[in-house]
């Protein structure tokens, strides 16, 4: 279920898979979620994928053949959805008994919202005679109109809905617990900020965003003045709030239409009361308060789920996984995507199954028992020292680029460095094609341009790289905003 204004906070650039650009012109640089839907079909109908996908069917368990094998196989056991049933006038037929197969390997792509709503216990929730409900079943604004509303939470979809509610409710509350760094998805040109964020030069030179960064965002002062705390001074424990249309959102902060707070301490049938004793009228509560990370693995294998599952010091959830997706025992089980990054996360499991499926094919080595048991215990001794916001975080570029080192496929860039000193720009269409590569964005095409599975048409692939991938700074302010309504039911594809 997606909410009607729901866009992407990575840009159409950084959201394309690899290989196949978006063969329609998005609504906005930020595509809608339906724009999204038609995307993913088309690329499934190019590659002709559907032959291999059968839908409507849940895996209900995962469990290992042979528990003690390292290369073992895999009972994977299937039941139809419900939705899925066949109906012939008024009679629904029964579902079908639960079908078990045997696979060589199972690579896990579910993603990190399929184990259902998060919803922390608030005391006197029992008493609150308002209407409740979480992020992932809000549709639109009408819930809101003419009501106060709170909002608990302040991550991407807090925002997104509390700035939803705004034009249609009394008032809106933005109840959190910390204070977040709060980002634009645009620069201050209006072009999307994911052009600077992800490059190799950014990532290497500056992994998180600074506070000094934040004091100069208008964005992040207009919170700070609504009422949000101030962000931990460690920006590893820092979570990211992303805005959508700077313009309207501090329009609704400097008004105070939008206010921010503090945690909740507890409800009564009317209001909220924050930590700091301040009771605030609600009629509406909406719960931004994320998914059950741990449930989303529910169909595997307990015994399995044993050797990878681990905490936190502040209890957050994250699975032990080489390069976040091997399982440590076993070679014949990936789970992909269980990660958060600084860019789209559905790249980084197409990646992530891409590498292990070369280690399974030969194609690229194994690591030892040694490489990842290092790798695991280094990644645990920084988490139980640092407690960071996301224990489940890794570094976009340098990830992709180990990945595609091991495989073959890194891209060869040939950086002049008067580029570097700005003494001047590229002369001729190939150095434009390795300045881009160095200085644009790092999308998931840059793994394709050489090696295994490299795009075909290598001159399609250079012009897409010197007329798409241009770094943010050499992009011209648009001519006009665009628009972030939701786009025509007409004009979806």
């Amino acid at each position: 279920v997606a909410y009607d204004v729901l866009r992407t906070n990575s840009s159409e650039v950084t959201t394309t898979a690899p290989g196949f650009p978006f063969p329609f012109t998005p609504s906005s640089p930020f595509p809608h979620y339906t724009e999204i839907l038609t995307y993913i079909h088309q690329y499934a109908n190019h590659h002709n994928l559907y032959k291999h996908i059968h839908l409507g069917k849940k895996v209900t368990h995962v469990a290992p053949t042979d528990p003690s094998s390292p290369t073992t196989q895999w009972l994977v056991t299937v039941q139809d959805t419900p939705d899925d049933s066949l109906v012939h006038g008024s009679a629904v037929l029964p579902l079908a008994p639960p079908t078990t197969y045997k696979f060589d390997a199972v690579f896990t792509t579910s993603g990190q919202y399929g184990g259902g709503p998060f919803i922390p216990k608030i005391p006197g929730a029992e008493t609150f005679q308002g209407t409740t409900l979480h992020s992932s079943t809000y549709k639109n604004n009408s819930v809101a109109k003419g009501k106060d509303v709170v909002v608990i939470g302040i991550g991407n979809s807090a925002l997104d809905i509390a700035f939803d509610c705004a034009g249609s409710a009394k008032n809106v509350f933005i109840s959190a617990r910390h204070g977040a760094a709060i980002m634009c998805v645009e620069d201050h040109k209006g072009n999307p900020f994911d052009l600077w964020l992800l490059t190799r030069g950014f990532d290497a030179g500056t992994p998180e965003i600074s506070p000094a960064h934040l004091r100069r965002s208008p964005i992040h002062q207009a919170f700070l003045k609504a009422g949000m705390p101030e962000p931990h001074p460690d920006p590893a424990k820092v979570g990211p709030g992303m805005v959508k249309d700077q313009k309207t959102c501090l329009s609704y902060l400097n008004s105070g239409k939008i206010k921010v707070g503090p945690g909740i301490s507890h409800l009564t049938k009317d209001k909220v009361v924050l930590t700091d004793g301040r009771e605030i009228p609600c009629d509406v509560l909406i719960y931004c308060t994320g998914y059950d990370l741990e449930n989303t693995m529910s169909f595997m294998d307990k015994e399995v789920m044993c050797d990878v599952s681990n905490y936190s010091p502040s209890g957050k959830y994250y699975p032990n996984l080489y390069k976040m997706c091997m399982h440590p025992r076993y070679k014949t089980l990936s789970m992909c995507g269980l990660c958060t990054t600084n860019a789209n996360e559905a790249l980084v499991g197409e990646m992530q199954a891409r590498w292990q499926a070369s280690v399974l094919l030969g194609k690229a080595n194994h690591p030892t028992e040694s490489d990842i048991q290092q790798y695991i215990n280094e990644r645990n001794e920084m988490i139980q020292k640092v407690d960071p916001y996301f224990p489940r975080f890794i570094r976009y570029v340098a990830t992709m680029d180990s990945f595609a080192t091991e495989m073959g496929c890194m891209p060869e860039i040939k950086v002049n460095n008067a580029w570097k000193e700005a003494r001047r720009l590229p002369k001729d269409p190939e150095e434009l094609y390795h300045f881009n590569l160095h200085f644009g964005p790092v999308v998931g095409l840059h793994w394709r341009l050489n090696g295994p599975n490299a795009w075909d048409d290598t001159t399609k692939a250079k012009e897409y790289v010197r007329q798409k991938l241009v770094p943010g700074a050499y992009l011209p302010r648009p001519a006009a905003p665009f628009s972030w309504a939701p786009p025509a039911a007409s004009a979806r594809l």
